[in-house]
């Protein structure tokens, strides 16, 4: 790179005159600003030498010395420059290879935006981790060198390393998050003329990883509602099994696949008139939301936006955000308006406008209407059938003496916009109903509204987190006695972190699709002293934005409020947090790739006519074929298969180069090393289009696949409508069109 460069007009530093001292005084310059530019752009500066492989076809390395040239010649924003589209030669091809790029990079805050105090900030980085040598960009895709010799033998011909930096896994949960990763694997020996080769099957189970092994491989991690220890992990076998120390190099190749992100900011603006005002209150708890935000988004593909004013925000952009607390909006009330009323129906309003140019915004912002507003939640539950113990409300303690005789005691007396079970009281019987109302309403601001609800009397009762109607962390909240009015800890109440998330997922993800409220934290409770989990509990609320406790350790007896005050209690905080970000980018990449039907075509069958030569060249696309890419690719999502056996040279880059000069669009480019290995691949929503014989048709019939046999249709002309018309019948009638919204 900028060692490299050559004198010569424009170059770093070129002077045909120079004297000697000058030329020594650029040679000091290049040896500083070579390490500083490095670091800056994460391994980006090694770029070709590093990461591209040997064997390109021909007119592929022709067309590529000009932009090697040219990035030679100092043009240094060639590497941190947003891709453009290429120059369309005479033929309507374009030259030279995919734009080589950085991979993103963590984002830096906006000056105005608050910083992380630095015990924090350092808690933040230090867990943060890589298994890669360097990342690039290979145009759509990312090209990770990953520290293979770290990997560890698990099981038979099995190794496995952690895969922090791209984390959008395969879980086991029998759905289409079985095929939920995109990366692929390539691998190369340390033989003489050993190039990379595709490795696979991928999405394998890992028993015959380690049985059969031979470079079949898994991306994977524990399913969300196992809890919180879960992580991207690589589990693979190597070539032919061959040690592990011989191979000279492996790359994990990731096409994203994800939608432009963002992130929206609330910029703090507290009450400095206010007698308990401290500008750094509820800030810590935000600021921490961020900065693991932007740990994460590298790690899902993205690069994200940066806003903090509704017009700022760009049409088609998926925005993550999080609202501390209450006490950060100052709103202006009218007269007689209660601000505990207002207050969410200021959050839902102002954070629902950064969507009114066309962005989307999750969590949604409707859901912060009912954030602590127990009023909305009862109607909310009521209108969508959610369980709930017999609730009442009152205006005054009139309507609630009036009224009494309708109440059966025992009940819990709650303030409808408290939380942490503030102002809580309880009643066993009318006359200490009437006394408790009498207290809740002398203390009550006008216009509060007195929540009663029929006390469920057991001694434990859930807090479970979820995103996107997932489960991910969980708890029993016990009370001190039976006659406790609540489990919270300011009661006497005390946790469990032993609590079952995997058997009460199914009724999170009912009750988030019931209630809309796809993210939050919600407070469950049975009346059986040992309930069955499985079994429909009484909901009391849910929060669309809720605190989370980190587990205590295994073997800790003391109270709650002592593990706080132990060293490690900061440091499994925002772990925890971390996790709960990964989970919530993760989720608007699933749900952006459930938004269309995913159709694979077999690249050399259905778009060439011909099977490539092992050199790499490629004939040329069957006419149309372009066209209806563009057409399809509206609807669904395009993932190309390519077999390349051992005796292709380079395959991917290859491929992925010869795609590039055709002005092929796509979204996933999968390069195989067999033809059954494409099987692994498919789902049982997604739908393949290639040419088959008939025991491959068997063989995907067999395990319920869904297919086109591309034999069945002329093409010749260059008309391709009867094969997309075909598609999208295959398509609706596997119901491939209903996915999460």
């Amino acid at each position: 790179m900028g060692g490299k460069r050559k004198s010569g007009k424009g170059s770093f530093c070129s002077c045909r005159t120079s004297m000697s001292m000058f030329v020594a005084g650029c040679f000091v310059m290049v040896m500083f600003w070579l390490p500083l530019h490095w670091r800056l752009t994460s391994s980006a500066s090694e770029a070709l030498e590093q990461f591209d492989p040997p064997g390109l076809p021909a007119e592929a390395e022709a067309e590529t010395k000009p932009v090697a040239a040219k990035k030679k010649a100092g043009d240094s924003q060639a590497r941190s420059r947003t891709p453009k589209k290429a120059v369309q030669a005479s033929r309507g091809r374009r030259k030279g290879l995919p734009e080589r790029s950085a991979c993103p990079q963590k984002a830096r805050r906006k000056e105005k935006w608050g910083s992380v105090v630095k015990e924090d900030m350092h808690i933040i980085k230090a867990g943060s981790s890589s298994v890669a040598k360097g990342c690039q960009r290979w145009g759509d895709a990312l090209v990770y060198e990953l520290r293979f010799e770290e990997a560890v033998k698990v099981d038979g011909n099995a190794y496995e390393m952690p895969l922090p930096d791209y984390i959008v896994a395969d879980e086991s949960d029998y759905s289409w998050r079985e095929r939920r990763s995109t990366l692929q694997l390539l691998a190369s020996l340390n033989t003489k003329g050993s190039t990379l080769q595709p490795m696979g099957p991928a999405h394998c189970r890992h028993d015959l990883i380690a049985r059969i092994g031979d470079g079949a491989y898994s991306h994977w991690r524990e399913p969300l509602p196992a809890g919180t220890f879960g992580r991207s992990k690589l589990r693979f076998a190597t070539p032919d099994n061959v040690p592990l120390d011989k191979l000279s190099k492996l790359l994990a190749v990731v096409f994203p696949m994800a939608p432009p992100m963002g992130l929206v900011e609330f910029v703090h603006k507290p009450n400095k008139k206010a007698k308990d005002y401290d500008p750094n209150k509820r800030r810590r708890r935000k600021e921490i939301h961020r900065e693991l935000y932007f740990q994460t988004f590298p790690t899902v593909g993205a690069e994200p936006h940066l806003v903090d004013r509704p017009e700022d925000t760009q049409e088609g952009v998926w925005y993550l955000w999080r609202a501390s607390h209450h006490d950060e909006f100052n709103i202006d009330l009218k007269p007689g308006e209660l601000y505990q009323k207002r207050m969410p129906l200021a959050f839902s309003d102002y954070f629902g406008s950064f969507e009114k140019k066309g962005a989307t915004l999750f969590p949604p912002p409707q859901s912060y209407r009912f954030y602590e507003n127990k009023v909305a939640l009862t109607h909310l539950f009521q209108e969508a059938g959610v369980r709930m113990p017999q609730t009442w409300i009152f205006d005054s303690q009139a309507d609630a003496i009036s009224r009494h005789a309708e109440v059966k005691m025992p009940v819990v007396i709650k303030d409808p916009y408290g939380y942490s079970s503030i102002r809580l009281l309880q009643a066993s019987d009318t006359e200490e109903f009437d006394k408790a109302m009498g207290e809740f309403f002398a203390d009550a601001k006008k216009g509060v509204e007195a929540l009663v609800q029929n006390k469920v009397v057991a001694l434990r009762e859930a807090r479970v987190t979820y995103v996107d109607g997932r489960p991910f962390h969980g708890y029993w909240r016990i009370r001190q006695s039976l006659t406790s009015a609540s489990a919270a800890s300011t009661r006497g109440g005390y946790q469990d972190f032993n609590f079952p998330l995997a058997e009460i997922a199914p009724f999170v993800e009912k009750f988030a699709n019931k209630t809309g409220v796809p993210v939050g934290g919600v407070d469950l409770i049975w009346q059986e002293a040992n309930p069955d989990i499985r079994s429909e509990p009484f909901t009391l609320e849910v929060s669309p934005t809720s605190d989370i406790n980190p587990p205590t350790p295994p073997d800790w007896k003391q109270s709650y409020a002592d593990f706080k005050n132990t060293k490690g209690f900061r440091a499994a905080y925002i772990d925890v947090r971390r996790k709960w970000t990964d989970a919530m980018a993760v989720a608007v990449v699933d749900r952006y790739r459930r938004s269309r039907p995913h159709l694979f075509i077999g690249l050399d069958s259905v778009l060439t006519q011909q099977t490539p030569s092992s050199s790499g060249s490629q004939d040329e696309l069957r006419p149309g074929a372009n066209e209806a890419l563009s057409q399809l690719r509206r609807k669904y999502f395009i993932r190309l298969l390519a077999v390349r056996g051992a005796g292709y040279k380079d395959p991917f880059n290859a491929t992925q180069t010869w795609l590039y000069s055709a002005n092929v669009d796509y979204d996933d480019l999968i390069v195989l090393r067999k033809p059954e290995h494409r099987h692994s691949h498919l789902s049982k929503d997604s739908l393949l289009l290639e040419v088959l014989e008939p025991s491959s048709e068997k063989h995907l019939q067999e395990m319920g696949l869904a297919f086109l046999n591309f034999k069945a249709f002329d093409v010749t002309s260059g008309s391709w409508g009867e094969v997309v018309e075909q598609i999208a019948t295959q398509l609706l009638r596997r119901q491939c069109l209903c996915f999460v919204t």
